[in-house]
């Protein structure tokens, strides 16, 4: 992200207190980046949380991915016309105003925005396997069924404040600190690479021979190594034996 979901407020908002704001993904982005989710896209995810939530008159609202490429985009006009009066706030409200502002919980598939409200004491939803499954601050569905009875039961959702935010400090340290220096400077160099690239197809000025030369660096690099390493015994530990 380019800049934080979290900053001063830019834009007022409705009312939304005790509502459900259903966080949207980018509808082209790795719907299926983790082992498993319970819909075979995102298009098909939120089609059906709307119309869950509409049968059981449980207020809700919509909030675009702020990074969402054009197609994505259009795909929320869509889904505008095929639902009448959907409540979509805009894409760049600061997420701390939402949680000012009351709102009941997030529901996600398994975005990182789970850990992020949790931090601000407000919990979440998700219905896919995700980086954040073993902690107790979100509330991951693992069947349809579940699912629905989390979104009915949003409101007696656990709200310990206190509990939620040391549990999300202690998750944001295992997944992003807890790292060896060659694992954590690979990470670093790969996340500024795409930044990047994003900034080269914006502008559309791309220097080939920069970019092959920065993943040629990248590939050579200690933390690149080890990371092959590590994937290398783990396909070999889940491949069937050969007959």
């Amino acid at each position: 992200m380019k800049s934080s979901s979290y900053g001063a407020h830019t834009t007022d908002i409705p009312n939304i207190s005790g509502a459900i704001v259903i966080f949207l993904h980018d509808f082209y982005d790795s719907a299926h980046a983790y082992r498993w989710m319970l819909f075979h896209d995102f298009w098909e995810w939120v089609s059906f949380t709307i119309e869950a939530l509409r049968d059981r008159k449980i207020p809700f609202f919509l909030k675009p991915h702020p990074n969402q490429d054009a197609a994505s985009a259009a795909d929320c006009d869509r889904l505008r016309v095929l639902y009448p009066g959907l409540n979509f706030l805009p894409a760049r409200v600061s997420n701390r105003q939402l949680v000012e502002g009351g709102m009941s919980c997030a529901v996600t598939v398994y975005g990182t925005v789970v850990s992020e409200m949790a931090y601000l004491g407000v919990p979440a939803i998700s219905c896919a396997d995700n980086p954040h499954i073993g902690f107790a601050f979100g509330r991951s569905a693992r069947t349809r069924k579940e699912y629905l009875a989390l979104l009915e039961g949003h409101m007696q959702l656990p709200r310990n404040s206190e509990a939620m935010r040391r549990d999300a400090c202690a998750f944001y340290f295992m997944q992003n600190l807890n790292l060896m220096d060659a694992d954590r400077m690979l990470r670093d160099k790969f996340v500024q690479q795409v930044f990047k690239m994003i900034e080269a197809e914006s502008n559309a000025q791309w220097n080939a021979e920069e970019i092959i030369g920065d993943f040629r660096a990248m590939a050579a690099s200690a933390g690149f190594l080890k990371f092959v390493a590590d994937l290398a015994v783990t396909v070999r530990s889940k491949s069937a034996p050969l007959t």
